[in-house]
């Protein structure tokens, strides 16, 4: 999955435009919130405030990317206390997701940088209990981690940390077990590797990959 920097930017740059009508209380607000079931008098004034705050920390290039989406996840998180539950449920915890998924993205763009660096960080994705590694991995579509595939992972971590074995030994070994489950029929290995979901293959599969790249 090739995940862009100008990616994130668009999510950040598109939320203003669909929270312009909280920004402000109005005959346009008036008519969004109307199939709400809602009054313009049902909007706190501290929610279009925090609004107008959103809309212009997404658009702040001034700041770092990473700045820009704490803040937002922050100004979100207090307007959803404070907003009524239909515009709560309806706008504000759809935008909450978009945010989410862009530090999801972020989050991975930054892991990935961080792979190129260490041999052993990518099966961090594997054994980490991090909400951070967990939000990348559902960007992923992976939902969890087997318990036999954590094993095999931190089995192949303390291979990679043994400084008494050549680097290209330990990569061959720790990538051995790693190709495993992607083969279990060949290792005559149990049934619980069989039915894998096809992004937690491909995950193994790329870790393996970039062990040996990094190690010829």
């Amino acid at each position: 999955m090739v995940i862009r920097i100008s990616d994130i930017e668009s999510t950040l740059e598109a939320i203003p435009k669909k929270i312009k009508f909280l920004t402000k209380k109005d005959k346009e607000t008036e008519e969004a919130i109307k199939g709400l079931n809602l009054k313009l008098e049902d909007i706190p004034d501290k929610l279009v405030e925090n609004m107008k705050k959103l809309s212009e920390i997404c658009l702040n290039k001034e700041l770092s990317l990473e700045e820009r989406i704490k803040k937002a996840k922050e100004l979100i998180d207090d307007s959803i206390k404070i907003s009524p539950k239909a515009l709560s449920e309806k706008v504000l915890k759809l935008r909450l997701k978009e945010i989410q998924e862009a530090e999801a993205k972020y989050e991975l763009i930054k892991f990935k940088k961080y792979l190129k660096e260490d041999a052993i960080a990518p099966l961090e994705l594997l054994i980490s209990d991090d909400p951070k590694i967990k939000l990348i991995l559902k960007n992923m579509g992976i939902k969890e981690i087997p318990k036999k595939i954590r094993e095999l992972a931190l089995e192949a971590k303390k291979i990679l940390e043994d400084e008494s074995i050549p680097i290209r030994e330990r990569v061959a070994k720790a990538s051995e077990l790693l190709v495993q489950p992607l083969l279990p029929a060949l290792y005559d290995i149990g049934k619980e590797f069989k039915d894998l979901p096809i992004e937690l293959k491909g995950l193994l599969w790329e870790i393996a990959y970039e062990l040996n790249t990094k190690h010829k």
